[in-house]
């Protein structure tokens, strides 16, 4: 069995052409699919049947200090599709693992709202929802 790693820095979040970071204290992206790709019933008389939905929707969850500069950028990206719609959900969206592989990625994305906002005697953090209606992952095997 070969001892593998893990490093958090090897990991890159682009949206549209900018880099994201300046992560939260505990690492920062999350992504979860919006349902099931199938789901199993079984019918009254016990027969099993198995349905293959198509929502291939994902949901990151992007957590970023409140002293990022990509808050910035997040905003901003926010604001536009707001104010113009249509085109401005053209935005790619691309998280890769460069030491594992593995990739998460959508040709377009949209930031869900404004974080909540708390001021403490420290820096806190601002999660970010961006929702890929076409998530494609890639897992290295």
């Amino acid at each position: 069995m070969a001892l593998r790693s893990y490093n958090f820095s090897t990991v890159q979040l682009i949206i549209g052409v900018a880099r994201i970071g300046g992560f939260g204290d505990d690492g920062g992206i999350s992504i979860e699919p919006s349902a099931d790709h199938i789901v199993g019933t079984v019918g009254a008389d016990g027969e099993p049947t198995i349905s293959r939905l198509s929502d291939f929707s994902e949901t990151a969850t992007i957590t970023l200090k409140e002293t990022s500069l990509s808050n910035a950028i997040l905003e901003t990206i926010l604001a536009a599709q707001t104010l113009l719609g249509g085109v401005a959900y053209n935005v790619p969206f691309l998280m890769s693992d460069v030491e594992t592989g593995e990739k998460v990625s959508s040709q377009q994305c949209a930031i869900m709202g404004l974080p909540s906002v708390g001021k403490a005697s420290e820096a806190g953090e601002r999660e970010w929802k961006v929702w890929l209606p076409v998530g494609i992952p890639t897992f290295a095997i």
